[in-house]
């Protein structure tokens, strides 16, 4: 019924939250995606919805499994994030950790980098790097066990000015404040 496209939508999307309590994650990002990919031209409404749902449902994901440190599939997962909503916070914080836990930090701060290059004054990818060089500079002393490794040019220069810097592109990132606190 080619007519009832509203029904159908509010059907699958009702299976996707069945999958998802099942934990079939698989299936459910799946389809959220091809609702998603399939509405996106003509009822762009309902593909922002299937694409919030895809997001909200890859973050849990991620998020349950940085806690059980399988940290590998849930980066995976924040880079997804990361491609629906380049703007997601909850996103690069969530990668930037795992980078960190799999002692890829340097990598992330190579991407953040280029990121940053391409999109410049963007608040979020510049409080992104701004965290990527506090891991950094926390590298040696927390993963290593090194009492002496605190790094105090990404701590204090690089970080903390990064982060200021993504705060005057927008004041109200209450996390850059949280961040530079610490």
């Amino acid at each position: 019924f080619p007519e009832l496209i509203e029904e159908g939508y509010a059907s699958q999307m009702a299976i996707s939250r069945a999958y998802l309590k099942l934990g079939e994650n698989l299936a459910a990002f799946n389809l959220l995606h091809a609702l998603y990919e399939k509405h996106l031209a003509t009822r762009p409404d309902l593909a922002e919805t299937a694409r919030q749902s895809l997001l909200l449902s890859l973050l849990a994901s991620a998020d349950q499994l940085k806690a059980g440190k399988d940290y590998e599939v849930a980066l995976m997962r924040y880079r997804l994030a990361r491609e629906y909503d380049l703007h997601n916070l909850h996103s690069h914080r969530g990668y930037i950790e795992c980078m960190y836990y799999l002692q890829q930090i340097r990598q992330a701060e190579l991407e953040y980098e280029a990121l940053n290059r391409q999109y410049p004054r963007d608040n979020i990818l510049t409080y992104a790097l701004g965290l990527v060089y506090s891991y950094r500079g926390t590298e040696q002393a927390e993963l290593f066990g090194d009492p002496d490794g605190l790094d105090p040019h990404y701590l204090v220069q690089k970080s903390s000015a990064t982060i200021a810097r993504a705060l005057l592109y927008d004041y109200t990132m209450a996390q850059a404040y949280l961040t530079l606190s610490y």
